[in-house]
């Protein structure tokens, strides 16, 4: 206030004050626009008044059309590895910086740049909540399966494991791994079900949904049919033996189960030597308001049991062993396995008469495999000489190409034929995408990824003897589908499960691929290593109905904004 009168009082040091605070502010400009040059893209663009972003949305829905946004770009960092785990060949692992890039706005969608995209060493993807918001320090594990090497055993892709965890946008990421498949593993927090996946290296849209968990008491009584309690009886869900409980003195037992927020039914399985195994279906409605439910059992005593014994060979009456053999009963909901000795004999102890058995062989050696159904067993039991037959073969060689027709070079795929399932043969076509095999058995031949996401080419018959030349369609390649999903009002629609295939071309040989993933809080999705051509959106938002469009992929980012219609607030 001082210096104000002061230069009131004093016009020449008034003039002196104007003229430094004039060299002030154009110093000030000059620095201004020196920072403004180093920030992101101006975003204004994407703020857009709400009335006319509803304007926008609505005609969309209302015309069925698909708009492109303008999407700028950010980079943040994502530390990914465990510096303590060793590396795919024992060096050690370093924590790795990954760029990602985010559409500019508020709503974000984190993908990964362009080179990074390219790197067939790397895993990456999300973690989000079934409502799609990013899940923050969850842990991801990842467990080898197979190396694509073949000089690389199986037992040496098994004994890896690593670990990485989400950033504050649900992101994760594994690097310098080898050419393989991979499991990956999220552990969840305490109030989500825990999402797995397998998944071939190179793949970068690996997302995992969580879904969150209602803790539900299933309680009551196990008794035969005269209402006596059974003791030791064991309960639990469908195929989950890990959540189980056991009936005590009185036939009493208590079980907690964690059920996802969209589990429709539960089936609880009741099992005790000598009886029956009981089954009872459980619905929602029945546990979703007190978060309990009772169910009560009566479990039948069997009579008697019966064994099943038999012997494999060949047609020349040689015994063949190491073969695994499965009895299957509907009636039963079971299944037994065993496997032929030195001699080809094998046994089944302890079966519970049915009169709907299936017995199936399926070798691994050169035979074709074996089926007999509606094998009645009574207990007396029964015995079996099984003669396996030579499997034929033949020779398939070719091309795998994407759907634009440009040959895919180094990529690993499995084939295996109907008349014999068991036996699958790992292939890498070469430099110039081609591939030539040996001694596959005849019958209709499967091509597939193994893993997610799931390719496949179907329609290559081999008969017995032949020599087939085949041209592979595989919807795979260096391109990308991103976008995000909103109401006719413009707000997100998150939680929208969002469905990616190939759309069908021509008849014979048939591709097919089938990519799924989740739109997040803000409506995002994203999709990697896409072929060219023709692909099928199927947008279904949750509690509304789906939308379907095509989109012919041909840029190396295809930006889509998908208008579905259910009302979001």
């Amino acid at each position: 206030m001082d210096t104000l009168i002061g230069l009131d009082r004093h016009r020449g040091a008034t003039r002196f004050g104007l003229a430094i605070t004039l060299v002030l502010l154009i110093a000030l400009a000059g620095a201004l626009s020196h920072w403004l040059s180093q920030s992101p893209p101006d975003q204004s663009a994407d703020r857009q008044p709400a009335a006319a972003e509803q304007a926008r949305g609505t005609r969309a829905a209302a015309a069925g059309q698909v708009a492109d946004e303008d999407m700028g770009a950010r980079s943040t960092r994502v530390l990914t590895g465990d510096a303590a785990a060793p590396g795919p060949r024992g060096a050690p692992r370093r924590d790795r910086e990954i760029r990602i890039v985010r559409p500019a706005g508020p709503a974000e969608q984190p993908w990964l740049e362009p080179d990074v995209y390219a790197d067939e060493t790397a895993i990456g993807g999300r973690v989000l909540g079934d409502d799609g918001e990013p899940l923050e320090g969850v842990q991801i594990l990842l467990s080898g399966r197979g190396f694509f090497d073949p000089e690389r055993s199986d037992a040496e892709a098994r004994a890896l494991s690593l670990t990485a965890v989400t950033d504050g946008q649900g992101l994760y990421a594994f690097q310098d791994l080898e050419p393989g498949l991979y499991r990956l593993r999220a552990e969840p927090p305490p109030e989500y079900g825990a999402a797995e996946r397998l998944v071939r290296s190179g793949v970068h849209s690996t997302d995992l949904v969580l879904k969150r968990a209602q803790e539900v008491w299933v309680f009551g009584q196990v008794t035969d049919p005269a209402g006596e309690p059974l003791e030791g009886v064991l309960v639990f869900q469908g195929d989950r033996p890990a959540q189980e409980a056991v009936t005590d003195a009185g036939g009493y037992y208590s079980l907690q189960l964690a059920l996802g927020s969209h589990t429709p039914s539960v089936s609880l399985r009741f099992d005790l030597d000598g009886y029956r195994e009981g089954r009872q279906l459980v619905g929602r409605g029945q546990w979703e308001e007190q978060g309990s439910v009772e169910v009560n059992m009566a479990l039948s005593p069997i009579r008697a049991m019966a064994a099943v014994t038999g012997t494999l060979l060949t047609d020349a009456g040689e015994p063949v062993a190491g073969e695994g053999v499965q009895l299957v009963s509907a009636t039963r909901a079971r299944g037994f396995l065993a496997t032929s000795d030195a001699r080809g004999r094998f046994i089944f102890d302890e079966v519970p008469p049915a009169d709907d058995f299936s017995l199936l062989v399926r070798p691994r050696g050169p035979y074709r495999d074996y089926t007999r159904r509606g094998l009645t067993l009574t207990e007396h039991g029964v015995d079996l000489r099984i003669r396996l037959t030579p499997r034929a073969t033949g020779a398939v060689s070719g091309l795998l190409v994407d759907p634009a027709g440009s040959p895919i070079p180094g990529f690993t795929l499995s084939v295996h034929s109907s008349s014999a399932e068991a036996d699958r043969q790992r292939f890498t076509t070469d430099a110039d995408g081609h591939f030539s095999l040996d001694g596959i058995p005849a019958g209709e031949l499967r091509f597939e990824s193994e893993s997610y996401p799931p390719l496949s080419v179907h329609g290559v018959h081999l008969a017995a003897g032949a020599e087939v030349q085949a041209t592979l369609v595989l919807d795979w390649g260096p391109h990308r589908i991103a976008g995000r999903v909103v109401a006719p009002n413009g707000a997100p629609a998150p939680a929208s499960q969002v469905w990616l295939s190939l759309e069908p071309q021509g008849t014979g040989v048939l591709s097919r691929s089938t990519r799924l993933t989740t739109s997040d809080a803000n409506g995002w999705f994203a999709f990697t290593g896409v072929g060219p051509g023709p692909h099928r959106l199927r947008v279904i938002p949750p509690g509304a109905e789906g939308v379907s469009l095509t989109r012919d992929v041909q840029a190396a980012i295809e930006r889509v904004q998908v208008v579905v219609r259910r009302q979001i607030p």
